[in-house]
């Protein structure tokens, strides 16, 4: 939703640019940095590198999405509690994602073991998850701006998850050396 927006609002100010993005995980952007097959990044999670220049960019907030037709949509509530939450059937994002570990870091801290989840599927993408609970294989957590038209369109609710509030920052990374210029 904000980066359709914001490449739509760079290109009217910068008409002759061609863009060229890529979509990963924190990981694979960070190494992509790396090899200098991109300039500029912009991630969802810690980045656990002193070498890189890292400036904020826009708060999010990760929530657990259902299916429409789903129990917990059709309570009054829609609000679980953590026990509830071990015991679903979760869909996650892969190892490397910046969402994956984020969303492990607040579960740990609510004292919720990660092995004591149901994992039963990891995807690459949140699209990947949005489909796959629109399908009822389970919840997922997913960014809050991720699911904006689907809850519109009542396709996927949000559920509350009681003392479970998960914020993080998207973040753009670059290199300190050499210094970004131009648009």
């Amino acid at each position: 939703y904000v980066l359709p927006t914001l490449i739509g609002e760079f290109l009217s100010l910068h008409p002759r640019l061609e863009l060229s993005i890529i979509g990963a995980n924190t990981e694979k952007i960070i190494c992509a940095l790396d090899e200098k097959r991109i300039a500029l990044g912009l991630v969802e999670g810690p980045v656990g590198r002193n070498d890189l220049k890292i400036e904020r960019f826009i708060e999010d907030e990760i929530v657990v999405i259902a299916a429409a037709n789903h129990d917990w949509s059709m309570k009054r509530t829609k609000t679980i509690t953590i026990a509830q939450l071990a015991e679903a059937p979760l869909i996650m994002r892969e190892r490397g994602s910046g969402t994956r570990r984020v969303v492990e870091d607040a579960l740990r801290r609510a004292k919720l073991k990660l092995r004591d989840l149901h994992v039963v599927v990891e995807l690459d993408s949140t699209e990947a998850i949005k489909s796959a609970v629109e399908a009822n294989l389970g919840i997922g957590f997913v960014s809050r701006w991720g699911v904006m038209k689907e809850i519109k369109l009542g396709s996927l609710v949000i559920i509350g998850i009681e003392n479970l509030h998960i914020k993080r920052h998207f973040q753009f990374i670059y290199p300190h050396r050499p210094r970004l210029a131009g648009a």
